[in-house]
């Protein structure tokens, strides 16, 4: 088993994916480092680009002050992110971009805020996007006061079941603010729901 973990990766330049760490192999654990003042097209922090059937876990990482043109964390099917800090990056589309594919993809007890999002509308802290019908499973996360035109936005077509957002803390208690950071079948009746309830 392949596992990276107390380190700080820091300062970093890659042209197209993963300043911080760029996931292409068989890593299957990234745990307790520090990511920071990373550059790259995409995923300036973390760029999770491997195949295959198993999942690749990280937990309890800082993903701090990366710049990216598109997106700070990204990810593929399959992956999950546990109790990671996510603060203070700059991205021109999403902070994190989730690529399902049809698989799982586990995104629970992480803290993502004073992101800053500097592209043209709409941008969004997280983006799920899917080419099948999947599941994702985004609960207990911390998501609020973050730049971007939307905390969530969905590209999943409503042919997938509803996005499982629940008791995830948004900065507000009233439903139409949450409402109001979310881009889904409310807004477009060709996409899937987020369930964001409980909140």
């Amino acid at each position: 088993t392949s596992v990276i973990e107390n380190n700080a990766i820091i300062g970093n330049f890659a042209q197209f994916s993963g300043g911080g760490i760029n996931i292409n192999g068989s890593l299957r654990y990234f745990s307790f480092n520090l990511i920071s003042g990373n550059t790259s097209l995409d995923g300036a922090g973390i760029s999770e680009n491997a195949t295959g059937n198993q999942f690749r876990t990280f937990n309890n990482n800082i993903v701090v002050n990366n710049t990216s043109t598109n997106n700070t964390v990204y990810v593929k099917p399959l992956c999950t992110l546990i109790k990671n800090t996510i603060i203070d990056n700059t991205a021109s589309s999403s902070i994190i971009s989730v690529n399902a594919y049809h698989n799982a993809n586990i995104i629970n007890n992480n803290t993502i805020t004073r992101n800053i999002l500097t592209g043209s509308s709409p941008t969004s802290t997280v983006n799920v996007t899917s080419y099948a019908p999947t599941t994702i499973n985004f609960k207990k996360n911390n998501i609020y006061g973050n730049t971007s035109n939307y905390e969530v936005y969905t590209g999943i077509l409503q042919s997938t079941p509803s996005l499982n957002f629940e008791n995830c803390w948004w900065n507000t208690t009233v439903s139409n603010n949450i409402d109001s950071k979310i881009y889904d079948f409310l807004d477009n009746n060709l996409l899937t729901i987020v369930d964001y309830s409980p909140f």
